[in-house]
């Protein structure tokens, strides 16, 4: 299970919107990383050993998340989310020009 900063590490992109970026105190701890990306707000909860995330009224428990491009819809960039070793969302946050 990746640590939640690494998680809000892969969240740093220009065209993803962090809404509520990572407490800078260990005392203000929270679970949940809100951001949107296209206009789609989505939300990360984190627990230490499976993480979820939210968007509208779907929930997806993953492990890890990385940024990472093409694959599988041709993107320059996506946030894609894996359960084990399969992936189990990809989220595109960048397209190559036109």
């Amino acid at each position: 299970m990746q640590q939640i900063e690494h998680m809000a590490n892969q969240l740093n992109y220009p065209t993803i919107s962090v809404i509520q970026a990572m407490p800078s105190k260990p005392e203000e701890f929270n679970r949940n990383l809100h951001f949107n990306v296209g206009g789609e707000a989505y939300m990360i909860e984190w627990w230490a050993n499976l993480a979820y995330l939210h968007h509208k009224d779907m929930i997806v428990p993953f492990e890890h998340v990385s940024r990472q491009g093409t694959w599988p819809n041709g993107a320059k960039m996506n946030l894609q989310f894996y359960l084990g070793r399969e992936v189990c969302c990809v989220i595109k946050i960048e397209d190559y020009p036109q």
